[in-house]
């Protein structure tokens, strides 16, 4: 396991070097689905489809991307010359902040009408979908988008780790589990300090970039990985 996340971590560096601008969209559509995917998982909605976990990945990503959309700018543009593909016209970025919202009512109303998502879980789904995107209005992109990783997505991800290491291991508390995580916790967040104290003056407006480039590093083989141990329990609940 943890010899196949290295390797593809690695596989993913070396193509942010040789071909950012591709690298950089690979990540971004991967996250979108990865995103969307865990939050329906969340919600606890029986086998989501593609497009349902796109339209809610595009609520939790690039909508508010849109919303961010000339501080992203500014910080790309030195990633490629031809930086403009992610320039959108103005109207072209307003039809989509205007459909995404009306995608995101009309999955829920689906969801409720087929019977795989209650009332309650629909309105707790769009309150936090409003208040993600409406963080986006008064935080920078990068604070915004760090506290959704950290108090929703990371928290998520921890919660369930700890219930799956205590149902398998006698006496595991929340020591170990934290001891468990110190290591690579003190590696990621060094390793971040150290890029922040070696960036230059000049090079603070390109700190989203480097952000999202860690981050993408990291994020490819979790998200492959975690498909595939999705992949894997669906199987075998069917059996």
């Amino acid at each position: 396991f943890i010899l196949h996340y290295v390797l593809i971590a690695v596989g993913y560096a070396v193509w942010w070097l040789l071909m950012p601008a591709q690298a950089a969209l690979v990540f971004y559509v991967m996250s979108m689905y990865h995103f969307g995917q865990e939050f329906l998982e969340e919600l606890e909605i029986p086998k989501p489809s593609a497009v349902e976990i796109m339209i809610w990945g595009g609520g939790i990503l690039l909508l508010p991307s849109l919303i961010a959309h000339h501080e992203i700018v500014a910080s790309f543009q030195w990633l490629t010359e031809g930086s403009e593909v992610i320039h959108f016209h103005p109207y072209i970025r307003l039809s989509v902040m205007g459909l995404l919202p009306l995608l995101l009512l009309g999955s829920v109303y689906s969801l409720v009408d087929s019977g795989r998502m209650d009332r309650q879980k629909a309105i707790k789904a769009v309150v936090f979908i409003s208040a993600l995107n409406l963080s986006y209005l008064f935080l920078p992109f990068l604070v915004a988008f760090t506290l959704y990783f950290i108090l929703f997505h990371s928290l998520n991800a921890f919660q369930h780790q700890y219930g799956w290491l205590r149902r398998r291991i006698s006496n595991y508390r929340l020591k170990s589990f934290l001891k468990d995580l110190s290591l690579f916790s003190f590696l990621s967040i060094g390793g971040l300090m150290l890029l922040i104290y070696l960036l230059k003056e000049k090079e603070w407006s390109e700190l989203i970039i480097y952000f999202f480039m860690i981050i993408s590093i990291v994020t490819l083989p979790h998200s492959i990985l975690f498909d595939q141990g999705a992949v894997i329990i669906t199987i075998s609940l069917d059996e």
